[in-house]
């Protein structure tokens, strides 16, 4: 078997993420590891840094997809966060009775 060079593309702190990000990357077919999530679950620690590899003639395409992954998120963040907002915040009062 042919040992391939693996590579951190990513670093993560939430295990969550990292996950996602594996089966992201494994559904676009880039063989992924991730080092640390053992140690961020067990220890249950905010800040525990999680890293993805990946195969290094896969790398510029692996980061591409979590770069582009993490910006959608973060739109959808605001959107979500703008949604919140709204609906917190009323846009007219009506008197009662």
């Amino acid at each position: 078997m042919e040992e391939r060079e693996l590579i951190p593309v990513y670093t993560h702190t939430d295990p969550i993420a990292a996950e996602l990000s594996r089966n992201m990357l494994e559904e676009e077919g880039i063989a992924c590891f991730l080092s640390g999530v053992e140690q961020a679950n067990t220890a249950g620690l905010p800040g525990t840094r999680i890293q993805v590899y990946v195969p290094a003639e896969q790398a510029e395409r692996a980061r591409e997809l979590l770069e582009a992954h993490d910006h959608a998120t973060e739109r959808e963040g605001l959107a979500d966060e703008e949604l919140m907002s709204d609906e917190a915040t009323p846009t007219s009062v009506e008197p009662l009775g």
